[in-house]
């Protein structure tokens, strides 16, 4: 415990592996396909010429969907390993779990050995706040104000993405945590790439 506290207090990130066994993999996985598929009819999972358009946004979410409630991504914020990991990190016992949606990235090198660059993830730089009022002493009652306003009952539930990326250096000690399901390599011997690339 004491060696993950460390490793992360001097790079800023840390990697937990095996959290989520293969099968609490697949069943999210398996989740995901089926809100693709209800959004899109004409989606085949096992037909990759079926995912060309309507399949996902650019950057892999689901249409028109700003936080998700589905049992399966539920249980994965609840599950009992994934607090472990963030109490070893936070060092607190009562943690405050936000809500937010997945991202699924299509193989760029199909079976067939087709490349798909068009698939790939643009390489740009993206940060879920703002450094500047971060860490910014007067911005801090900005801040809480345009959290105290926020709104959940609204059909897009835009208010839980808000308030994920609202945050000040007065909250204390905040983290992002993604959890993965599953490597892009795995879909085939060229290893098609294109998926979020985390820099920390």
């Amino acid at each position: 415990l004491k060696k993950r506290r460390t490793f992360f207090q001097k790079y800023g990130f840390i990697i937990f592996r095996h959290i989520l066994s293969e099968e609490e993999c697949d069943e999210a996985i398996d989740d995901m396909w089926n809100l693709i598929i209800e959004q899109n009819n004409s989606v085949r999972r096992d037909d990759w010429t079926t995912w060309e358009r309507n399949f996902t946004t650019q950057f892999g979410m689901p249409f028109n969907v700003k936080a998700l409630f589905r049992p399966s991504l539920l249980r994965l914020r609840q599950h009992p390993r994934v607090y472990d990991a963030f109490r070893s990190i936070l060092h607190d016992d009562e943690i405050v779990c936000g809500h937010d949606r997945w991202l699924m990235n299509r193989p760029t090198v199909l079976p067939d050995g087709t490349r798909k660059k068009e698939w790939e993830s643009k390489h740009n730089v993206h940060l879920d706040f703002n450094p500047f009022s971060f860490f910014e002493s007067s911005a801090e009652k900005a801040v809480r104000g345009y959290l105290s306003q926020l709104q959940y009952s609204n059909k897009n539930m835009r208010g839980f993405i808000a308030e994920n990326n609202t945050i000040h250096q007065s909250f204390g000690l905040c983290v992002q945590g993604i959890l993965n399901l599953q490597d892009l390599e795995s879909y085939g011997p060229n290893k098609g790439g294109g998926g979020t690339i985390v820099v920390q």
